[in-house]
């Protein structure tokens, strides 16, 4: 089982390494089928 790592240096990344951090959420994110996307009118989110 892998073990889950807290990130607190996150802003003492180069912006290469937050580029591939931030892809690497995005990709996580945007294949699991809890975090769907979900259309919502520009009018409820104002």
């Amino acid at each position: 089982m892998k073990k889950i790592k807290v990130l607190y240096d996150f802003v003492l990344f180069t912006i290469a390494e937050k580029l591939g951090f931030y892809k690497n959420v995005m990709d996580k994110l945007s294949n699991n089928p809890f975090f769907q996307q979900e259309c919502k009118p520009v009018s409820i989110l104002n």
